[in-house]
């Protein structure tokens, strides 16, 4: 399997095409709160990274809270194949390493914390939402 972490802009812009679908789809069932003018500005900035697997794709970001200095990736948009975004989690793990990151944190629909315990991943919070 192949796993792409898109870390410059010709790798993001030429996967992107391929998987936008996937990442539309996964942004419909989710909660929808990321537009896709959203996601594409967060790209062209740096502020979200992409990877890819041959049939699956997610988005992520690097933020590191200033009182304790945690620097934390969170993946909060992934869709396609659920078997090969597992799979490629440990190559995520290590680049996330790779840049000093302490903790992997998923925003995602309940049925996240069942595909990724057996990866070690354990519930942490709920997130509650209410449409004004």
């Amino acid at each position: 399997m192949r796993v792409t972490i898109c870390d410059s802009d010709v790798k993001w812009v030429k996967e992107y095409a391929r998987v936008r679908d996937l990442l539309m789809e996964a942004n419909q069932y989710g909660d929808g709160r990321h537009g896709e003018d959203e996601l594409i500005q967060g790209l062209l900035t740096h502020d979200y990274m992409l990877w890819t697997t041959d049939n699956s794709a997610a988005v992520f970001q690097v933020v590191v809270t200033q009182a304790s200095a945690r620097k934390d990736l969170i993946v909060f948009m992934a869709g396609g194949d659920l078997q090969e975004i597992t799979d490629a989690e440990p190559h995520v793990v290590e680049f996330a390493r790779g840049i000093g990151c302490t903790h992997i944190q998923t925003v995602g629909r309940k049925g996240w914390q069942r595909a990724l315990a057996t990866q070690g991943y354990e519930f942490a919070s709920v997130t509650l939402i209410k449409e004004l």
